[in-house]
């Protein structure tokens, strides 16, 4: 029938005539005959929140969790837990496995800045030792040989400010960050509560190029972390430099600048200065900031430890 209308618009044509309604008849029935309504969908519960504070970090309890399984593994973002006035200091302990075929070092070979390599102390073909990158007698390079606190990488172990530093495989550097808690207790807060609870031991370096390094994506795939964003403090006091220390942006907000909740980036170079009204600088590589150079993609991170101090 509705077919039969006459078609009328009033405003183009309004003293065309219509058509005429004569009546409305209201019937009443006890069965409908409109199509049956798609059920109502049951809403879904509201998630439980699970913040990382919530777990007791005495054992590293995330150390062993298989990476991948670490992914989204909260929902919300820890609680504050670190000290008002103490002084926060992480160590970074990165186990290398991938070096490239132009800098490989055998393992026995112990290469002073006047001796040519010997059989026993063979390099590769491409990697040629310079009285400037010279390597003293007593900073033998073996694959047991871990870096310490007090000889990260540094020039009193041996390393001139020109040498590249040439890691062979199994060989760990150690890189030590300065956290600033008292400018940036959020973000620093939110790094300590991850990294006492192990949840970066064993995850891989997941982007090392000559400008920055990229950690914090436990299936390394950028796509995913710890399962939260939060508000990290931006605008720091602190001028970003190399080695500077910030969590990776996502989103901005009313609330600010929300970051990922696990993945961060230690610059290789120095950002500019404009970086830190949209970066939270939140730390700064006080050890081994020469040992970022020798980082691969791929590297694994064996511990990130937080030493507390007043």
């Amino acid at each position: 029938m509705l077919s039969k209308l006459t078609l009328r618009d009033p405003q183009t044509n309004p003293t065309t005539p219509g058509d005429t309604l004569k009546s409305v008849t209201i019937e009443e029935s006890d069965t409908s005959t409109l199509p049956t309504p798609e059920p109502t969908p049951t809403p879904l519960p509201t998630p439980t929140p699970f913040a990382p504070s919530a777990l007791d970090a005495a054992d590293r309890p995330l150390a062993a969790v298989p990476p991948a399984e670490r992914a989204d593994f909260f929902n919300t973002a820890p609680e504050m837990t670190i000290a008002a006035g103490t002084v926060y200091t992480a160590t970074m302990i990165i186990e290398h496995v991938v070096v490239t075929d132009t800098a490989a070092v055998t393992d026995t070979a112990a290469v002073t800045g006047t001796a040519a390599a010997t059989d026993t102390a063979a390099t590769t073909e491409t990697a040629a030792v310079t009285d400037t990158a010279a390597v003293t007698d007593t900073a033998a390079t073996t694959e047991t040989a871990a870096v310490t606190d007090t000889a990260a990488m540094t020039d009193t172990a041996g390393v001139t400010d020109t040498a590249a530093i040439t890691p062979s495989v199994g060989m760990t550097s150690v890189i030590t960050i300065a956290l600033f808690a008292a400018d940036a207790p959020a973000a620093v807060n939110n790094f300590v509560t991850l990294a006492n609870l192990g949840f970066y031991d064993g995850t891989p370096v997941n982007i090392s190029n000559p400008d920055l390094i990229v950690i914090g994506s436990p299936d390394n795939s950028l796509e995913r972390d710890a399962g939260y964003r939060f508000v990290p403090e931006v605008g720091l006091p602190q001028a970003p430099a190399a080695g500077s220390v910030a969590w990776a942006p996502e989103v901005q907000t009313e609330a600010g600048i929300e970051a990922s909740s696990s993945i961060l980036m230690i610059a290789k170079l120095a950002p500019p200065a404009e970086a830190a009204m949209s970066y939270s600088f939140f730390g700064q590589v006080v050890g081994g900031l020469e040992a970022l150079d020798a980082v691969q993609q791929g590297d694994i991170i064996q511990s990130i430890t937080i030493s507390a101090s007043e």
